[in-house]
C-alpha cells in the first residue's frame, strides 16, 4: 500500500514539474502575444529569448532547434506585422527587420538538419523579392576622398568614398549629403525604385565654394586689425586727455599773466603735457588708421579662393532646401538589420 501511495505521488510530481516548468517558460508570453495578433512586440519577446541564449558551441543539438525555433517565430512574427502596415516603406522595413533574425539562424548554423537551412534560405529569398532591393553606385572622379552622408526611412550611413561604392538599400527617397575638404557641404536627393540601379557621381556635387573658414594669413590679419583698433583707441583716449588738460589750464590760470614764476612755471609745463597728449593722440590715430587699414587687406589676401560652382548634370540628383538632419555624424555603418532589443 505504501508502495502504491509512493508511485502515485512520484507520477503526480513527474507530470506538473513539466506543465510548472511550461508556465514558467518566457516563449509562452511570446506564444500568447502572437495569438493576440501583438505581433511586432512577439517578435521582440522571441528575440529577446534567443539573444539570451548561448552561442551555438555551448549549446546541443535540441536547445539549437529551441534557439533556432525563437528566431524562425521572430522573424514570422515580424512579418505578420509587416503585411499589416499600410505605408510601403514601414512593409519593406520589418520585411528587412524580419530577415535579420534569419541570417543570425544561418550565421550562427543553428540548423541542425540541412533541409532547415534550405527553408531558412528560401525564407530569405522570400523576404528580398518583397523588400525589391535596390542598388545605389557611388562614385568619386576627384584625387580628394569625399565623405558620403545618407539618410532615408529607418536608415543612415556614412561613407569615406575615394573610387566607388555600391550601396544595397531598400526602395524609397534618400537624402545625400557629400562634403570634400574644404569645401562646403552640398546636398542632394535621390529617389531609388525596386531593384533599380542609380549611379551618384559625388564630384558634381563637391565642387561648391570654399567653407568660408579663416587661413593663418586671415588670422593674421584679423590680429593686426585688432590691434589697430587698440591703438586707435589709445590715440583717441590722448586726444581727449589733451583737450581736458587744456580746459583745466583755461580755468586754474585764467589770471596766468600775474601770476608768479613758480605758477607761470606749472602752467608750462601743463601745457607741455597737453601737448604732447595730443600729438601722442595724433600718431596713434594715424598708426591705428594704417593698421586697421593693413589687416583689412591682409585678411582679405589672404583668404582662398572660391572655385565656381557647377551644375548638377546627374538627373537623380536635385538639391534639397532643408538641412540634413543626420545625428550621429561619426557611426559607420549605421544600417542595421538585426539588433538584440533590450528591454
Amino acid at each position: 500500500m505504501r508502495y502504491a501511495c509512493f508511485v502515485c505521488v512520484w507520477s503526480f510530481f513527474s507530470l506538473m514539474v513539466p506543465l510548472v516548468g511550461y508556465a514558467n517558460d518566457p516563449s509562452s508570453t511570446c506564444a500568447q502575444l502572437f495569438r493576440q495578433e501583438q505581433h511586432k512586440l512577439a517578435a521582440e519577446c522571441y528575440t529577446q529569448i534567443a539573444a539570451k541564449m548561448a552561442t551555438p558551441d555551448k549549446l546541443d543539438d535540441l536547445q539549437k532547434k529551441r534557439k533556432g525555433l525563437f528566431l524562425e517565430n521572430a522573424a514570422k512574427a515580424y512579418q505578420r506585422y509587416a503585411a499589416a502596415q499600410k505605408e510601403a516603406q514601414e512593409q519593406r522595413y520589418y520585411y528587412e527587420k524580419a530577415a535579420g533574425p534569419l541570417r543570425v539562424y544561418l550565421q550562427e548554423r543553428l540548423c541542425v538538419k540541412a533541409y532547415r537551412c534550405q527553408a531558412i534560405k528560401g525564407m530569405l529569398f522570400d523576404l528580398d523579392t518583397k523588400i525589391g532591393y535596390g542598388t545605389l553606385t557611388l562614385t568619386n572622379s576627384l584625387a580628394e576622398t569625399a565623405r558620403v552622408e545618407i539618410k532615408g526611412y529607418q536608415f543612415e550611413r556614412e561613407v569615406s568614398l575615394s573610387g566607388q561604392e555600391n550601396l544595397r538599400l531598400r526602395p524609397g527617397v534618400y537624402q545625400v549629403r557629400v562634403t570634400y575638404p574644404k569645401q562646403a557641404t552640398q546636398y542632394a536627393e535621390v529617389t531609388l525604385g525596386e531593384r533599380e540601379t542609380r549611379l551618384f557621381e559625388a564630384a558634381t556635387m563637391g565642387k561648391g565654394p570654399y567653407k568660408q573658414g579663416l587661413t593663418g594669413g586671415q588670422i593674421g590679419g584679423a590680429v593686426v586689425i585688432g590691434l589697430g583698433i587698440a591703438v586707435l583707441g589709445g590715440g583717441v583716449t590722448f586726444v581727449f586727455v589733451s583737450k581736458n588738460i587744456e580746459k583745466d589750464l583755461d580755468g586754474l590760470f585764467a589770471d596766468r599773466f600775474s601770476v608768479n614764476a613758480a605758477r607761470a612755471t606749472l602752467f608750462a609745463d601743463l601745457k607741455r603735457d597737453a601737448n604732447l597728449s595730443f600729438n601722442a593722440g595724433v600718431i596713434g590715430l594715424a598708426l591705428g588708421a594704417v593698421m586697421i587699414g593693413g589687416g583689412i587687406l591682409w585678411f582679405r589676401l589672404a583668404a582662398p579662393q572660391k572655385k565656381a560652382e557647377s551644375p548638377n548634370k546627374t538627373a537623380s540628383q536635385g538639391p534639397v532646401s532643408s538641412p540634413f538632419p543626420l545625428a550621429s555624424s561619426n557611426a559607420l555603418p549605421a544600417q542595421r538589420l538585426y539588433t538584440a532589443p533590450s528591454f
